[in-house]
């Protein structure tokens, strides 16, 4: 699978809510959550929230920081999303806050 998509917890949370969680397991892309993600879920279910980590979500340490000017912009639960993955950036790195607000330093 050579398609990937880091997803932030917005996006888990919204298809957990619309009980469509299995529609993102068919699709032929590999969501990669950035363990970031992980430890927001986590928390947010130590405060009586759902756990919306599905097991096919693969979690992985980011191996690139982010640029201090883009850290300033964005909050805590975006940032690991605008993060690559790897050397190779992801086309599909934070696709909910690109195509439905835009990039938040505009």
């Amino acid at each position: 699978m050579d398609d990937r998509i880091v997803i932030n917890t917005g996006p888990l949370i919204a298809f957990a809510r619309a009980d469509a969680l299995d529609v993102l397991r068919q699709l032929p892309i590999q969501f990669i959550c950035p363990r970031e993600v992980e430890q927001e879920i986590k928390a947010g279910a130590a405060l009586g929230y759902p756990v919306v980590l599905p097991p096919w979500l693969t979690i992985i340490q980011l191996g690139n920081p982010l640029d201090p000017v883009a850290l300033a912009a964005l909050d805590p639960g975006r940032q690991p999303s605008f993060a690559s993955p790897s050397k190779r950036t992801s086309a599909g790195s934070a696709w909910t806050t690109a195509r439905d607000e835009g990039p938040p330093w505009q």
